[in-house]
Formats: structure tokens, C-alpha cells, sequence
């Protein structure tokens, strides 16, 4: 099943029996979530959904994801451009078994009561965990310009902090 438009909710159980793929575009302004990480969400995404069955008959669906994002670089807070290209598996769980040992390689997707995964919230959680957490241009890259060296100040010699304190224990033992 090829498709151009997402879908709000998909069955991953139904989708991986026969191996259906799904491919479209998502705006990222259409993910609330992940609006306050981004300055500029006027981005595209392109995802990729393949479905499948692995060996030991556990549905599974390989989310790709793929794209330029802005974010904001965290030392000359200019805008800076992150080529976004991921792939994860997930596999399809319900609540009672989200710290099962059944879920093998893949990484666990909550399915809802009736067996469904909202598809914006499964798009959300999976760029929010791709962005890099503290982003930053490369140095030579940056827009702040750093000195060559730091100026070495000199100071006064100061007077020690427990000097005074010396000086009282020397009274009293006198």
C-alpha cells in the first residue's frame, strides 16, 4: 500500500500480515510537540512505514524518517540546518507489556485499547528523540568569534583566607 497522504491512526498487527510500506510527507508545524524545539517549523519531513513479521512472529514496523529541520544553535544562538535521516523499529505493545522481555530488538510502541498507534504521536517521539539535545554549529562555523588566547590578568597577592584564622589559634595557645 503506497500512500501519499498520513494517516491519523494505522494497525500495525494488519499493516506487518502483508507487508504493506507507506510513504508521505509530513509539514512539521503539523507535530505540536515538536514546535517549541524548532525556531523554524516550516520544514518537511519525509517518512517511510515498512510492516513486517520477524522470525519469532512479532510485528514490526521500521519507521524512516528523513529531512532538514532548523534548530538553534545553543553557543551563538544563530539558526543552523540538521540533516534529519533516521530509521528505528518499533514494535507494537500494550500497556502490561512495555517492560516485557518479548519485545526483542525493536524498540516498543504503546498501541491503544483497540490496537491502534496514533501515528503524529509515534512521528513526534521519534524526532524529538533524534534532535540533538544540546545543538551546536561546528566551531569554525559558528558566528562567535572566540580570541586566540584568554589575557592572563595579574592580581595583587592575596591575603590568605585562613591567614587571620592562624593568627587566633597562635594567641590562644600562648
Amino acid at each position: 500500500m503506497k500512500s501519499d497522504f498520513m494517516p491519523l491512526k494505522i494497525d500495525i498487527f494488519k499493516e506487518a500480515k502483508t507487508n504493506q510500506e507507506m510513504h508521505f510527507s509530513v509539514a512539521v508545524s503539523s507535530l505540536p510537540r515538536v514546535l517549541e524545539a524548532l525556531p523554524d517549523p516550516s520544514s518537511e519531513l519525509g517518512v517511510s512505514l515498512f510492516f513486517g513479521v520477524d522470525g519469532d512472529g512479532q510485528a514490526y514496523v521500521d519507521l524512516n524518517l528523513k529531512g532538514t529541520v532548523q534548530l538553534m544553535c545553543q553557543r551563538c544562538l544563530a539558526e543552523m540546518p540538521f540533516e534529519l535521516s533516521t530509521c528505528h523499529r518499533l514494535i507494537p505493545v500494550s500497556e502490561s507489556q512495555v517492560d516485557s522481555d518479548l519485545i526483542g530488538d525493536g524498540e516498543p510502541i504503546l498501541i491503544d485499547a483497540s490496537g491502534l498507534v496514533d501515528v503524529v504521536e509515534m512521528l513526534e517521539d521519534e524526532l524529538l528523540l533524534t534532535l540533538p539535545m544540546c545543538p551546536m554549529h561546528p566551531l569554525e562555523l559558528c558566528d562567535l568569534s572566540f580570541p586566540e588566547s584568554l589575557p592572563v590578568v595579574e592580581t595583587e597577592k592575596t591575603k590568605k583566607s585562613f591567614a587571620g584564622l592562624a593568627d587566633l589559634l597562635n594567641k590562644n595557645s600562648i
